[in-house]
């Protein structure tokens, strides 16, 4: 069985489009699909440059919001902040997880059976300890979240991939606390977390190799953990790129891709992440797998649908509802995104 529009990936997918996604054509599409041919150029994704500025970790102003020059964006960035904020929280609730966690993984941390996630169970646990802290306690709590920090760094090299999804995953989670409080007496600590993400994303990239129209075992439970995997990786990566929408967090995670996109790809089905077994997952999968599709978000804030077939890319503008209606949740930061995006009309 075969992956392919499904496991995209956020790093690297052989569409070849850099070119043409660079002219103004792709500021307004207008109704007609425009059909591309394939060719052998590669978008690199993983390697382009941020949309507002090169990747660097040492600057001064690190974690600082963003200016939106219209009135209009001052309530949508204040609404994505708080959503991005809840995100920590829902990691201590077994009914409510944040939107690039699976419920798997959360259930493998907690009882210890299957692939190791003791990055992500020593995150709930340092969560707890920030929801809980006192004004006495919040040096202390900041340290243990630096320390585990530079505990990833120092043991990631032995990692698979699975624990190193966790220490991303995680290390997005520090991320998101960092932008509600500044850490007590923590001098260094933000460039040396954004260091540690560099590491991480470059490890898990190496580590699970490339993921684009990847033929994967007939075996079905082998292939829903790919799928688990590969869609955990796309939608902790487009968090990380949201967040660097809203505060300066450049970092190789968190930049955009160069083909006039944004974001691309997007969240998969909301049903297939929340598939409770195998059986549900794969019905669920074969009756998408016939239309091999991936949605994008334009800098211009247009959300756009690609048809992949053998030998073209069938692109067209399409509505946020449907889109919305079908990945959940996740899709409300992707919607005001792209109102921040969208250019004011005159």
């Amino acid at each position: 069985m075969s992956l392919e529009w499904l496991s995209v990936s956020e790093d690297t997918w052989n569409a070849g489009l850099g070119v043409l996604f660079e002219t103004p054509l792709y500021i307004e599409l207008g109704i007609e699909p425009l059909v591309v041919p394939w060719c052998e150029e590669f978008c690199e994704i993983e390697n382009a440059i941020s949309a507002y500025r090169p990747w660097d970790v040492s600057g001064p102003s690190l974690f600082a919001p963003r200016t939106f020059s219209k009135p209009s964006q001052g309530p949508l960035v204040l609404l994505a902040l708080q959503i991005l904020r809840s995100y920590p929280f829902m990691i201590l609730q077994k009914a409510a997880l944040p939107p690039f966690i699976n419920p798997l993984q959360a259930s493998w941390a907690e009882t210890g059976v299957g692939p190791r996630q003791q990055s992500l169970l020593t995150c709930m646990g340092l969560v707890s300890l920030f929801k809980s802290r006192t004004d006495s306690s919040k040096k202390l709590v900041w340290k243990l979240i630096r320390l585990e920090q530079e505990k990833i760094l120092l043991k990631h090299v032995d990692f698979d991939k699975w624990e190193l999804l966790a220490a991303f995953q995680s290390l997005l989670v520090y991320c998101l606390l960092r932008i509600q409080e500044v850490p007590v007496d923590n001098d260094g600590f933000e460039p040396a977390l954004l260091t540690t993400v560099n590491l991480i994303f470059n490890a898990l990239n190496s580590t699970a190799g490339g993921i684009r129209k990847v033929e994967l075992p007939d075996d079905p439970g082998v292939t829903w953990m790919d799928w688990i995997f590969n869609e955990s990786k796309r939608r902790t990566v487009l968090i990380y790129q949201v967040l660097n929408t809203l505060i300066e967090m450049s970092t190789e995670a968190s930049s955009y891709p160069t083909c006039g996109f944004v974001l691309i790809p997007l969240a998969n089905s909301e049903a297939l992440w929340n598939a409770s077994g195998i059986e549900e997952w794969q019905t669920e999968f074969e009756s998408r797998a016939k239309e091999r599709v991936v949605h994008g978000l334009l800098r211009t804030g247009v959300l756009m649908k690609l048809l992949l077939t053998d030998d073209a890319v069938t692109l067209w503008s399409v509505g946020w509802e449907d889109w919305r209606a079908e990945v959940g949740e996740i899709g409300t930061l992707v919607m005001i995104v792209g109102a921040l995006l969208t250019p004011t009309r005159t």
